[in-house]
């Protein structure tokens, strides 16, 4: 049975934080300064005994279970550690353990253990999964007999504090969180096999025909998508977004008036639990119009699925254009339907 706890007093001891928990075997480390407490969590960064470098800035939260949750980041990549003082590990044992954030894919690690009451488990650098921690609200962990619940409260802004904290005492700061601006960072093969099938079931089901998906991550001005396909007289993109719908809708409106070399013009609807969502510019300087449909839709584990449709002849990377007028345009229903194949 699932043990689902909530976060408990915010007395920390210091030397539950007093190792490296990058590597094997751990490297003790001081803290440098008293840190910063926000709602329970702690951070603060710790140098190396045996450099008196930087290694590492920690968030740790104590629960009511007595298991304390920590994520550490640093020049050893970036860690999630659990401490109980009952646990009675070998040091330096190994063994696998299962996570899962809300309803999103459980992701298998191989934890270690760093003390006999704590062990660590390397995660991997990647946005998508550093904002899947921020954005949740429930951590689900499996592992060496145990079953617990992590409630992920204040965890976007902890997470953030960090960051910020590594960011300050690594040279030169760098966040390994941010995608580079000449590629986005795509979610899980798995996650992107979910969303490849989305969009041909969305394009079927609309009696689209004669459509293909690209095995490939679009690129270019399309690069912050994970999927695109062509047809007949239609283009289109899709991904998967962890923001609420509202957020997905107003950072897409943002982006295209951005974009937009002349009058820009949107509009939004809500249809059911489904959010629909286009925009129109029409060019200064040919006075074409660019269209683009937006269907946002919830997804089961969690986030939504976003797909974005420029309904005029295939073109090249950039966008078709129509010469309909702008209300035509904002205002004409699309062959598209919303599937949500839950």
């Amino acid at each position: 049975m699932l043990r689902f706890f909530r976060l408990g007093g915010i007395e920390l001891f210091f030397a539950i934080f007093g190792f490296l928990v990058f590597v094997t075997p751990p490297v003790q480390s001081k803290p440098i300064g008293n840190g910063t407490q926000y709602y329970g969590w702690y951070v603060n960064a710790y140098t190396s005994d045996d450099t008196g470098q930087f290694s590492h800035c920690s968030a740790s939260v104590p629960y009511r279970s007595g298991t304390t949750l920590v994520f550490a980041l640093g020049t050893g990549g970036w860690t999630l550690a659990l401490l109980n003082p009952n646990w009675k590990m070998a040091v330096g044992s190994k063994f696998p353990v299962r996570i899962q954030i809300d309803r999103n894919q459980p992701i298998v690690l191989t934890a270690t253990a760093l003390m006999p009451t704590m062990a660590g488990a390397p995660l991997e650098l990647s946005n998508y999964l550093f904002q899947l921690f921020k954005r949740g609200r429930l951590l689900r962990v499996q592992g060496a007999g145990e079953s617990l619940g992590f409630d992920l409260t204040n965890s976007s802004k902890v997470l953030d504090l960090t960051l910020a904290c590594a960011d300050k005492y690594l040279n030169p700061p760098a966040n390994p969180f941010g995608a580079p601006s000449s590629a986005a960072v795509s979610p899980p093969p798995s996650e992107r096999a979910e969303l490849i099938a989305y969009v041909a079931t969305t394009l079927s089901q609309a009696g689209i025909q004669g459509v293909t998906i690209s095995p490939d991550k679009p690129t270019g001005s399309f690069s912050t998508w994970d999927v695109s396909w062509a047809g007949q007289s239609v283009v289109g993109v899709a991904k998967i977004d962890l923001l609420s719908l509202e957020a997905v809708a107003s950072g897409l409106v943002s982006s295209d008036s951005k974009d937009c070399a002349g009058s820009f013009a949107s509009t939004r609807e809500k249809k059911g639990d489904v959010l629909i969502l286009r925009t129109a510019c029409q060019i200064a300087s040919s006075g074409a119009m660019i269209h683009i449909l937006y269907t946002i839709v919830p997804r089961a584990n969690g986030g939504s699925y976003v797909m974005g449709t420029f309904e005029s002849a295939v073109g090249s990377e950039s966008p078709p254009a129509s010469n309909a007028p702008p209300s035509t345009l904002l205002n004409s229903s699309s062959r598209l339907s919303p599937v949500d194949p839950r």
